[in-house]
C-alpha cells in the first residue's frame, strides 16, 4: 500500500532539513557571520478540508476546475513551509527577503531535491518545483485521485451534467474534454428535447461564451438586457491573438463576437440572433473594430458601427482612405511594417492623418504582437 501524503511530507522535510543543516555548519566553517538557519515544516494551515462531490462540481461549472477528480476531494495535499531562526513563514517571499542571494538559491535547489526524491508533485502534477508561482509551497502525491467508482466523484459528474443539460449553465469546455466519455454516456441515457442545449461555454471573466460559424461569440454575465456589441475582426495570427489580449471588462460590459479576417458582420449577425434570443440580450450600441489584416473587413463593414468603428494597426490601403469619418479611431505605428513588403500599407497608414473626417488618428511605438490590448484597454470608454 502506497504511503499517505503525510508520510511521504514528512521524509520530505527530514531529508530537507539534514541539508540545510549541513549546508548551515558548511557556511559557519566558511566564516560566514550571521548564519541564518534555514528549514521546512509540515504546515497546518495547508491541510485542506476535503471537497465533496456537489463541492467540487460548482468549482467545474464556474470553469475554476477543469476536472470532478480533483486532489482537493482526497487528502493527497500539504503545504510545505520554510522557516527561518525557528520562526515559520508562510510564503517565500518572507524568507527571500531576509536572507542573502546565495541563502535563498540554496533553500530552493534543497527543496527542490528533496521534493523529487519523494516523488511529490506541485499543485499542477508536474515533477519541478515551481518557486515562483502563487502555490509553489503545496506538495501532492503523483496521481492522487478518487477511484472511478467513488460516490463523490459520481456526485460531482451528476450534479455538472444536470446543471448544463437541464438546467441551462454553460459548459466547462476543458471538463467536456476531460470527462467526455462518461458525458456521452450521460447524453445518450438522457437525451434532451431540440433546441435544449445552447452548446455556451463558461468563460473566465463569468461571462458565457459560444462558438458558432467559425467565430467566437461571448455575452456578459447576467446577460438578460441590452449591452454594446463590439465585433473583432482577427488578422492572419487569426482569432486567438485577438481574444487573448482583449481585457477582461470587455467580457464582463459587452457583447462580443471574435472572427477571422475573411469573415463579414452580416454572418456575425446570423450568428448572434438565436444566442441573443435564446438569453433575452439586446444590442444597444455596435463598435467595428480590425486588427492587422482584419482592417479591410472593418473597412467594408464600417457603415454597420453606430458606436465606434477601430483601426488597430490595421492593413490600409489607398482606397480604403474614403471610408474614415467622424466615428473612426485610427491607432498605427508605420515601423512595424516591412517597407520592401508593405510599402502601399505604410504609406495609407501615414495619409490616414489627413483624411479623418473628423475621426481620431494617431500614431504611436507600440509593437504589431501586443496593439490589439493596447488599444482596447485606451479606447475602451469610445468603444463601448
Amino acid at each position: 500500500m502506497a504511503d499517505d501524503i503525510e508520510t511521504v511530507c514528512k521524509r520530505m522535510v527530514t531529508d530537507a532539513n539534514t541539508r540545510l543543516e549541513q549546508y548551515g555548519k558548511d557556511q559557519t566553517k566558511k566564516g560566514v557571520k550571521d548564519v541564518k538557519s534555514m528549514r521546512v515544516f509540515i504546515s497546518q494551515a495547508g491541510r485542506p478540508k476535503l471537497r465533496t462531490g456537489d463541492e467540487q462540481a460548482v468549482e467545474v461549472l464556474a470553469a475554476r476546475a477543469g476536472t470532478c477528480n480533483a486532489s482537493e476531494m482526497i487528502d493527497a495535499t500539504r503545504d510545505v513551509c520554510p522557516q527561518l531562526d525557528g520562526k515559520n513563514l508562510a510564503d517565500l517571499n518572507a524568507l527571500k527577503k531576509a536572507v542573502s542571494k546565495e541563502d535563498y538559491a540554496k533553500f530552493i535547489a534543497v527543496y527542490s531535491a528533496a521534493m523529487k526524491k519523494q516523488g511529490l508533485r506541485n499543485a499542477k502534477g508536474g515533477t519541478d518545483f515551481l518557486s515562483t508561482s502563487a502555490d509553489a509551497l503545496q506538495m501532492q502525491l503523483a496521481n492522487a485521485r478518487l477511484p472511478e467508482t467513488d460516490p463523490q466523484l459520481e456526485k460531482c459528474r451528476l450534479a455538472y451534467a444536470k446543471a448544463t443539460r437541464e438546467n441551462g449553465k454553460p459548459k466547462n469546455k476543458e471538463y467536456e474534454g476531460v470527462d467526455k466519455k462518461w458525458l456521452a454516456t450521460y447524453d445518450k441515457a438522457h437525451p434532451q428535447p431540440a433546441g435544449k442545449d445552447a452548446g455556451g461555454f463558461a468563460g473566465k471573466h463569468g461571462n458565457v461564451e459560444y462558438e458558432s460559424g467559425g467565430m467566437v461569440i461571448s455575452l456578459p454575465p447576467n446577460p438578460a438586457g441590452k449591452f454594446p456589441l463590439v465585433v473583432l475582426f482577427a488578422g492572419t495570427t487569426h482569432i486567438p491573438a485577438v481574444y487573448g489580449q482583449t481585457p477582461p471588462s470587455y467580457f464582463k460590459k459587452a457583447i462580443l463576437v471574435f472572427a477571422e479576417m475573411s469573415g463579414n458582420f452580416a454572418k456575425a449577425e446570423a450568428e448572434l440572433k438565436p444566442v441573443l434570443a435564446q438569453n433575452k440580450t439586446q444590442i444597444s450600441t455596435t463598435t467595428i473594430c480590425g486588427y492587422s489584416g482584419g482592417g479591410p473587413a472593418t473597412f467594408r463593414d464600417s457603415g454597420k458601427a453606430d458606436k465606434a468603428i477601430g483601426y488597430i494597426d490595421a492593413t490600409t490601403l489607398d482606397g480604403h482612405l474614403a471610408k474614415l469619418n467622424a466615428k473612426s479611431i485610427f491607432s498605427c505605428n508605420p515601423d512595424n511594417w516591412d517597407e520592401n513588403l508593405y510599402a502601399n500599407v505604410i504609406a495609407a497608414q501615414k495619409k490616414a492623418e489627413t483624411q479623418m473626417n473628423g475621426g481620431f488618428y494617431e500614431r504611436t511605438k507600440e509593437k504589431h504582437s501586443t496593439y490589439p490590448n493596447y488599444f482596447l484597454k485606451k479606447f475602451e470608454s469610445k468603444l463601448m
